[in-house]
């Protein structure tokens, strides 16, 4: 059974996060989606909220288990014998902070290999932060977040939408 793993912080999930998990779930037997906690780290939306709204996206994705984790993502592999790390990447600026990640991951745990799936072209800008700051400014953010966020983040920020 191939299994791999798909981490980030989700902080919010954006379309360009549910595209890779959909193409990666269609690749793999089962897709493990890691979301990021950082005690060190201050995150925008909680832990339970990026965990729900996860959850929420991938509830028909009947392959995919959406969980937190808060150590290393190579640690979480070692514990249930996953080989492989899913890293999306958009322009090139992406891949080399990713690059430097997956040598890093491979120092600690060599039987973890990460393969970078490229952004789909309509995503390749699409960022978390940026979604957070038009939100934040009384933007549309429909087109890139799915209801569920784009509802938690008109919540949160308190607006009318």
């Amino acid at each position: 059974m191939s299994i791999a793993i798909f981490p980030g912080s989700f902080d919010p999930p954006t379309y360009g996060h549910l595209n890779l998990i959909q193409r990666s779930a269609a690749i793999f037997d089962r897709l493990h989606v890691l979301i990021a906690v950082n005690p060190n780290k201050s995150s925008f939306f909680s832990d339970e909220d990026r965990l729900f709204m996860m959850q929420e996206l991938c509830k028909d994705l009947p392959n995919v288990t959406v969980i937190t984790w808060s150590t290393f993502v190579v640690e979480y592999a070692r514990q249930h014998h996953i080989q492989t790390i899913i890293r999306g990447v958009r322009p090139l600026s992406d891949f080399a902070n990713e690059f430097e990640q997956a040598l890093y991951n491979y120092q600690l745990n060599d039987q973890v290999e990460t393969l970078f799936m490229p952004s789909a072209g309509k995503y390749a800008i699409l960022r978390s932060s940026a979604l957070r700051e038009i939100a934040l400014l009384g933007g549309d953010i429909t087109s890139m977040a799915p209801k569920v966020v784009a509802d938690m983040m008109h919540k949160k920020l308190n607006i009318d939408k």
